[in-house]
């Protein structure tokens, strides 16, 4: 669930200026983009309510709230800005907020970063041993052994240098406020 604001999602943006009431027209391509950092707090309580009725629950300086699917109580909030509190006070309760970092995007086909599955022009290969093409990842019976990082572990694991790599660039990217091709 997304705040509204006076900005007006079409070809003719409006922003509103901050020196008078009035609103001026500033075009799509000369506008900077608002930063913006996510948090994510853990509460199974607030996890029953709709984004929508959390979002009002919480300070203007919140944009956004996603509730995670597959979780039963974690809830990422989008923060106007470059800072993330602390602490957020959403009706009495105080919630400590930790900053949000999202797992690398990787491809289920051949294993490589950046990309999904449908975006996927390559071969496959077993997530398990990183044989091209010759069996499945599920009935591999071979050791596991990561082509990218050439080391002893699967190619979904957390643990392959080019998993942490990916990481610590979108983590620049979040962080820094920059594009993930400048932060790589």
């Amino acid at each position: 669930m997304m705040r509204s604001t006076n900005v007006v999602d079409s070809d003719n943006d409006y922003c509103p200026n901050i020196f008078d009431d009035s609103v001026e027209h500033v075009p799509k391509e000369r506008r900077v983009p608002t930063p913006f950092c996510k948090g994510r707090i853990y509460n199974e309580d607030l996890y029953e309510f709709s984004e929508e009725d959390i979002l009002t629950m919480c300070p203007d300086s919140v944009q956004r709230v996603t509730k995670m699917k597959g979780s039963k109580n974690k809830i990422i909030l989008t923060f106007y800005g470059s800072h993330i509190p602390d602490r957020i006070n959403i009706n009495p309760t105080s919630f400590e907020v930790k900053p949000f970092v999202e797992r690398p995007l990787q491809c289920f086909c051949y294993y490589e970063f950046g990309h999904g599955r449908r975006n996927c022009n390559n071969r496959s290969r077993c997530g398990n041993c990183s044989a091209l093409v010759s069996h499945l990842t599920s009935e591999c019976r071979s050791e596991s052994y990561c082509y990218y990082s050439i080391d002893a572990h699967p190619l979904r694991s957390r643990q392959c240098k080019m998993y942490l790599l990916e990481q610590d660039i979108l983590h620049l990217a979040n962080t820094q406020f920059n594009s993930i091709g400048s932060a790589r």
